[in-house]
C-alpha cells in the first residue's frame, strides 16, 4: 500500500465506525497460470492475505483493524473488486483514485471501470 492509501483507509474505517458496518478488504492479483494454481493457490493466497493484513495493520495500528478481513480475487482489478462486492453483498465500495501525478481531476482506468461496473455505490477518495 502506498502513502495515498492512508486517506482511503482512514475514510473507510471512519465510515464503518459511523455506520457500525463490517469492513472488508479485497486484494486483486493477476490471473495465475492454471498449472501454477493447482500447486500454489492455497499457500500463495494465504501468504498474500497475511502480507496485505500486515500492511493494513501497520498503516492503522491504533484502529480496530488488528485482524482485518481480507479476500483475494484473481483477474482484472475492476472485475475482482466488483465480483467481491457482489458476492459479499456490499453496501458501499470505497476506493482510491489511483496515483496519477498532476491529474487529480481524472480517474484512472481501474477506478472508472469499478464505478461503472459496481453492483453498489462507490466512494472514490
Amino acid at each position: 500500500m502506498g502513502p495515498e492509501s492512508e486517506d482511503v483507509l482512514t475514510s473507510a474505517v471512519n465510515l464503518a465506525d459511523i455506520f457500525h458496518a463490517d469492513l472488508r478488504f479485497v486484494y486483486v492479483v493477476p490471473r495465475w497460470d492454471p498449472r501454477l494454481r493447482a500447486a500454489l493457490s492455497s499457500d500463495l493466497s494465504d501468504q498474500v492475505k497475511e502480507i496485505v493484513k500486515a500492511e493494513i495493520v501497520k498503516s492503522r495500528p491504533a484502529s480496530v483493524l488488528q485482524d482485518p478481513q481480507v479476500s483475494i480475487e484473481e483477474g482484472e482489478v475492476a472485475e475482482g473488486v466488483c465480483h467481491f462486492a457482489e458476492s459479499s453483498s456490499a453496501d458501499l465500495v470505497v476506493i482510491g483514485r489511483g496515483s496519477r501525478t498532476g491529474q487529480a481531476e481524472r480517474l484512472n482506468t481501474n477506478t472508472y471501470a469499478i464505478i461503472r461496473q459496481s453492483p453498489c455505490p462507490v466512494l472514490s477518495i
